[in-house]
């Protein structure tokens, strides 16, 4: 007997059944597998960042300031009597010394008076000479009773009338000598001559600017800091300073004075320090460069320098809050060390990031690891 051959058979039916549900399965698998890799590479990377919790710190205030260097002194040169200049020997931005010639007045007149003063003195001396040996001798006479004693007296009158007469004419002498040594112009300080108003042939009185000279052994910087610096600082405190026209040195100002007044047009205050000039490089008007130190030991807030960055020109740094990044822009004050002041925008007790700054942003989550 010949069977049908058109059906499938019950058995060969199921295993294909199988094959199939295999298939889809493995399919929907490899998807499900190929969604999660996609959803793990699209989600936003966390970093971990070290955070620092601001803290007090003692601190000692840096100040950097710039100022102009000025003279501490300028004397002005004039005659003590009028006269003609005959002679000067210095020029406008002559280096000079202390003790050395400037200018020499006519002195004709007052020679001849000197010299009729010394005569007088000489006179003088001579009748002294002789009052004073007929004094004694009568005083001798007058004890043996051999004088009278309105003898003795007349010669003790001529005595002390010619000590008298040599007495005025040492000081007449002396006020020749005077007036001739007030003509001759000696510079009392080391300097440099800022002024020149003088020359020979030129009459002059007293009270005439005949020159100005600055002073160079020592030199004043004038510079300004703002009211929250200006009771930082103290007279007598050191300061490194350094000046372009004197490229590679550093020189030693001491604060000489801190103003009480503020300028009206910016709101900071003068500060006058002298800086010591016995290498004679420094010149007024030049700039200077002033490193000034304020009180130390104050309790002031700050953050390691690392926590701060550069974003859209302003100086930032991330508090961390809730596991995120919340972007601050402090007042900070100049850095010392590894340490920059807080002078506002943050408190004691906030955790600001200190390393993977370029990877936040205002809002980005975050892992925070503390670091003491």
């Amino acid at each position: 007997m010949i069977k049908p051959s058109g059906g499938p058979s019950p058995s060969g039916g199921a295993s294909r059944l199988g094959l199939l549900l295999c298939l889809l399965s493995s399919i929907a698998c490899e998807r499900v597998e190929q969604d999660t890799q996609d959803v793990v590479a699209d989600a936003p990377v966390v970093p971990e960042v070290t955070v620092v919790e601001v803290q007090p710190h003692p601190w000692q205030h840096a100040i950097e300031a710039y100022g102009r260097i000025v003279a501490a002194e300028k004397v002005v040169i004039g005659v003590e009597l009028a006269g003609t200049v005959s002679q000067v020997t210095f020029r406008e931005g002559q280096l000079i010394s202390a003790g050395q010639l400037l200018l020499q007045l006519v002195d004709k007149k007052q020679r001849l008076r000197l010299d009729r003063a010394t005569a007088d003195v000489a006179t003088a001396r001579a009748e002294l000479a002789r009052a004073q040996s007929t004094f004694e001798r009568y005083r001798a006479l007058i004890g043996r009773q051999v004088v009278s004693e309105e003898d003795f007296k007349q010669t003790e009158a001529a005595h002390n009338a010619a000590l008298a007469r040599l007495e005025q004419a040492l000081a007449a002498e002396k006020l020749a000598q005077q007036e001739l040594r007030d003509l001759t112009l000696i510079s009392p300080v080391d300097g440099v001559v800022e002024v020149e108003a003088v020359e020979p042939g030129q009459k002059v009185r007293p009270g005439d600017r005949l020159a100005v000279v600055q002073t160079t052994d020592s030199l004043q910087v004038v510079s300004y800091v703002t009211e929250q610096e200006v009771n930082l600082l103290h007279p007598g405190d050191v300061a490194p300073m350094q000046t372009p026209g004197v490229p590679g040195r550093e020189y030693e100002a001491r604060i000489e004075s801190i103003g009480s007044t503020a300028d009206h047009r910016t709101g900071n205050f003068p500060v006058k320090l002298r800086v010591d000039n016995s290498d004679g490089l420094l010149r007024e008007g030049m700039s200077a460069q002033i490193s000034l130190q304020g009180r130390e030991g104050e309790q002031v807030l700050a953050i390691p320098r690392s926590a701060v960055v550069d974003r859209d020109r302003q100086r930032v740094v991330f508090v961390v809050r809730d596991d995120r990044a919340v972007r601050v822009s402090p007042s900070l004050g100049m850095a010392m060390g590894d340490w920059v002041p807080v002078l506002s925008g943050l408190s004691a007790g906030d955790k600001v990031a200190v390393d993977q700054l370029p990877l936040l942003a205002d809002g980005s989550p975050l892992r925070a690891v503390h670091r003491e």
